[in-house]
């Protein structure tokens, strides 16, 4: 069932100015009785109009930053850093991505995650062959070096694809 007028009222009478005006941007999401007492709670407060457009210009300010951060990539040292640190403790991990996350940089979420995955690959690959052959030190970072570098390739085709 359906909240009541009276009960709407009370409810968005402790909502603040900012989640009033959000709501009277998501019409579609509310019920015309919701509407109706959302309305009356911003005249009773006399929300200027003026209060509505700052609230709405600063929310599309805020929707651009977030959609420019979308596609930025990491930058050469921070996948040097994935790779050479994929065993990075698990919490560390995590609040690098919950940032990534929260900010919305996407690509470069993903990409750490990627250059985690390849540079273990690449280390336990590498410890087997430094078993099998025994490499010296030069060749075991002209190894690493590859496996750094052939990820990078391997990211750059499959993005042009």
């Amino acid at each position: 069932m359906l909240p009541g007028r009276q009960e709407l009222a009370l409810r968005y009478a402790k909502l603040s100015n900012e989640k009033l005006i959000e709501i009277t941007s998501n019409k579609k999401d509310y019920t015309p009785d919701a509407l109706l007492a959302v309305e009356a709670e911003i005249n009773k407060r006399q929300i200027s109009v003026q209060e509505v457009n700052q609230f709405i210009g600063d929310r599309k300010a805020k929707q651009d930053i977030l959609y420019k951060n979308v596609d930025i990539p990491l930058a050469l040292w921070e996948k040097i850093l994935f790779f050479m640190a994929w065993f990075i403790p698990g919490f560390i991990a995590i609040v690098l991505n919950l940032n990534y996350s929260e900010d919305a940089y996407s690509r470069k979420l993903h990409q750490s995650k990627y250059y985690r995955i390849t540079g273990s690959i690449s280390f336990f690959t590498m410890v087997i062959l430094l078993l099998i052959f025994d490499l010296g030190n030069i060749a075991t970072f002209a190894l690493l070096a590859t496996f750094f570098l052939l990820s990078i390739v391997i990211e750059k085709v499959a993005l042009s694809e």
